[in-house]
């Protein structure tokens, strides 16, 4: 059985996040209903009339209110007085200083330091923050000192905390909208609510953590629109109260408002490309938006285009989805519409494209996705895909951190899920080598069939030989191959994975790229020494998208570790603006072969070795500018490279 793995985020060097299991929780659900209120992902209304404003410049306001309580539950149903959690609602410029929210610790096992604060419009000035992690999982300080958390002396209760404003005029206003940024990570399944009333004893809910699933930390930030006009509007008594019943995580709130709600607004957020939303159900399928695909997989299974519009505006909306393709010459390809759905006000739904996309051609193809109302546009959220001759991938191509393979404690399977739509056999495995991994690390690609039984763990199926890590392959994309194709049937899912060995000091990560739409992806306690594996083999969902790619390429070369190691070569400057230059751990040999191919696998250069030397440059500027691969073929072996054209 699988279990939901949160993110824990450890920064390593520079930009390097890591993403390892530390804690189990409750098993997301997939396909979430859509709540009353979604997140409106684009800018604030330009110019609104504002009517009330709270920016916490002052800190926590007067006359406010915060309350907090918690029923005893949790901590092997303790509740006497030690044991009861709190978690009142604080003004702070700082972020959380939950255990699982701050990396690294210290020798007392608390945070270090305090995690990313709200990146809202005036956070400088403090915010307001309900840091339920801390008050369930923080001693107090530890060596630091500090006294920011909001230890309680206790674990895992769920505590009640809430705020509530004093009294707001909205008089002479018949149309109003509160407004809030929010940044929050939870679990669960927990609900984050804001109540309106205008009286302080009848409430009207709302519900604002939109559709991001459990252990994933929101966008930072982002804006709640709520049209509260039917309980709020006209009022000389307006109180807002907000607050959620938790046990993990925290919620930040700043630039509160109350303004005018416009005749016309509407948003578009939860844009897929893969048919997320329907499912794909009878394809036996979960539709994951995959950034690279196969030609043979997106002509047996087009790509399906849906997403959630909502009518924030006073107007009622008929509202229908705009979808547009073009090629990588802005050639348009493709174009759609959905059935109109009529919005009205605060109201939202899922629109789906009427037709389905079949790529003629391999190449790079842009997705725009709008929705087209009465009297209201919203903005045009955009995607890409690159169709592919052989490449299977669900990754952004941009490195964002990493999972664990193995170190010192662990030893892990790290996999991403895989829809097969037609006949196929796999060749390879590609995945991206953090810059953390140690050279001497031996990793090797494993692969599993998806059980969909309830609560199945994968079935094993093949694995390659060993691979070990060299300098070059940090930072890069590695290809393992397997010792003959394995022929993957149409209907059925895969998991494609990377596995290590435990060992002292030669560490092993794959780099993550892109938030999962669900349980897509997973990684293997294969050891069971994770915290809550408790020494058994456990599965567990991660949450986002491994950097790791199947392969199908026929041709593909099988090298052998011996001579790969012997034959490395350094590429500068990379970054280049045109000219690379080349040098080789060895003599590069008379007929050895050169190749640049850009990120559809298309050959663009070649260059065939006319005399023995130790260097060479290439002028290449008439190639456009992105992200290539630079190879280095023998007779036996191939070995690539990223190389970036400025």
């Amino acid at each position: 059985m699988k279990i939901l793995i949160f993110i824990s985020a450890l920064f390593f060097s520079n930009l390097a996040f890591s993403q390892q299991p530390e804690k189990v929780n409750s098993a997301v659900d997939s396909h979430k209903a859509l709540y009353n209120e979604t997140i409106s992902q684009v800018n604030r209304i330009s110019s609104p009339t504002v009517i009330w404003s709270e920016d916490f410049s002052g800190g926590f306001p007067n006359g406010w209110s915060t309350t907090t309580f918690n029923t005893g539950s949790g901590n092997n149903g303790l509740s006497n007085a030690f044991n009861i959690a709190t978690c009142p609602w604080k003004y702070t410029t700082q972020g959380s200083w939950g255990y699982w929210n701050s990396e690294p610790k210290d020798q007392n096992n608390d945070p270090a330091n305090a995690s990313t604060s709200i990146n809202s419009t005036s956070a400088a000035n403090g915010f307001l923050i309900s840091d339920i992690d801390s008050a369930n999982h923080w001693s107090g300080g530890g060596s630091t000192g500090v006294t920011s958390g909001q230890n309680s002396g206790s674990t895992y209760h769920y505590i009640d905390s809430y705020f509530t404003t004093s009294s707001i005029s909205t008089l002479g206003w018949p149309n109003v909208t509160l407004e809030f940024e929010q940044f929050f990570r939870f679990n669960n399944n927990v609900d984050l609510v804001v109540s309106i009333s205008n009286d302080s004893i009848s409430w009207t809910d709302y519900f604002v953590q939109g559709n991001i699933t459990n252990n994933t930390a929101s966008l930072n930030s982002e804006t709640v629109s709520i049209n509260v006009s039917s309980v709020a509007a006209n009022q000389a008594n307006v109180y807002v109260k907000i607050g959620w019943t938790a046990r993990v995580y925290y919620w930040m709130i700043d630039d509160m408002r109350i303004i005018e709600t416009p005749n016309n607004a509407v948003s578009i957020s939860d844009e897929v490309i893969g048919g997320w939303w329907q499912g794909y159900q009878s394809a036996g399928g979960i539709g994951c938006d995959y950034t690279f695909y196969p030609l043979s997989q997106a002509t047996a299974n087009p790509y399906s285009f849906e997403a959630v519009i909502k009518n924030s505006g006073s107007a009622t909306q008929n509202m229908t989805l705009n979808t547009k393709v073009t090629d990588v010459t802005q050639n348009t390809v493709f174009t759609s519409l959905s059935n109109p759905i009529t919005l009205v006000s605060s109201q939202q739904d899922t629109f789906v494209a009427n037709q389905t996309f079949t790529p003629a051609s391999v190449g790079l193809y842009n997705i725009e996705m709008w929705g087209v109302g009465d009297s209201a546009n919203t903005d045009t959220a955009t995607k890409q895909t690159v169709v592919t001759d052989y490449v299977y991938g669900k990754d952004e191509n941009t490195y964002q951190g990493f999972y664990v393979i193995a170190n010192a404690t662990r030893q892990n399977h790290v996999t991403s899920y895989f829809d097969i739509y037609d006949n196929v056999s796999l060749t390879a495995v590609e995945v991206y080598i953090s810059p953390n991994s140690v050279p001497g690390a031996k990793i090797y690609g494993i692969l599993y069939e998806n059980d969909p039984s309830a609560g199945a763990a994968p079935i094993y199926l093949d694995q390659t030989d060993d691979y070990t890590i060299i300098s070059a392959d940090r930072d890069n994309w590695v290809k393992i191959y397997f010792a003959s194709p394995i022929p993957l049937i149409a209907g059925t899912a895969y998991e494609m994975g990377i596995g290590g060995y435990q060992h002292p000091i030669e560490f092993s990560e794959v780099g993550y790229s892109g938030i999962a739409l669900g349980t897509e992806n997973s990684l293997y306690d294969e050891i069971g020494t994770s915290t809550n594996s408790n020494g058994v083999p456990t599965w567990y969902y991660i949450t986002r998208n491994p950097m790791i790619r199947m392969n199908f390429d026929p041709g593909n070369i099988n090298s052998t570790q011996e001579l790969r190691n012997k034959n490395r070569f350094n590429v500068y400057p990379n970054p280049s603006e045109g000219i690379v230059n080349i040098n080789f751990s060895n003599n590069i040999i008379k007929g050895e072969k050169i190749t640049i191919t850009n990120v559809l696998g298309r050959k663009v250069f070649d260059y065939s070795v006319t005399e023995a030397s130790e260097s060479t440059n290439l002028k290449i500027k008439d190639l456009t500018p992105g992200i290539y691969t630079i190879t280095l073929e023998g007779a036996k072996y191939r070995i690539s490279k990223n190389l970036i054209i400025k």
